[in-house]
């Protein structure tokens, strides 16, 4: 969806800069303690992750479809919000795929993967919380919430 470009571009270069400078300040800051984490890699190409994605992103767009008729710009923006939670993926790929398809606005399929990311990364720190992780949650708060609030400002600007 190029055509979506000049609208998203602006909220993902806010969030991602926003992020960026956080992450920055406080990698120096871990770095300095010798304590930066290191990450566990998973193959996401295995059948069966493919095989969830598949179905959630076949659910999330029958359900973004479906909620857009009834709700409109409301019914998007639940369905993003909802299935965020889950993962982003198929709440942005639908949206863009509802914008190319004519039933969406360029802005309302923003609002909508910003929703989506907004989402998933407030869903991400409560299981961080939850679990106990309280340690790695804070360490990756901060970062997260500078890129939800750039992303969010330019959101605002946008509409």
């Amino acid at each position: 969806a190029p055509g979506i470009l000049p609208t998203l571009a602006p909220v993902l270069a806010a969030a991602l800069g926003a992020g960026a400078v956080a992450t920055a300040a406080l990698m120096r800051r871990l770095d300095r303690d010798g304590s930066l984490p290191v990450p566990v890699v998973r193959n996401p190409t295995e059948l069966g992750t493919a095989f969830r994605f598949a179905m959630l992103y076949a659910g999330v767009l029958v359900l973004s479809a479906w909620l857009a008729e009834i709700a409109g710009e409301r019914g998007v923006y639940a369905a993003a919000l909802a299935s965020g939670i889950a993962d982003i993926d198929p709440p942005v790929i639908s949206a863009l795929n509802l914008y190319v398809g004519a039933r969406l606005n360029a802005t309302v399929a923003v609002t909508a993967v910003a929703l989506a990311f907004g989402a998933n990364v407030l869903f991400k720190l409560g299981v961080f919380f939850w679990l106990g992780e309280r340690r790695a949650a804070w360490r990756v708060m901060l970062p997260m919430l500078c890129a939800l609030a750039g992303g969010a400002l330019a959101l605002a600007l946008l509409r």
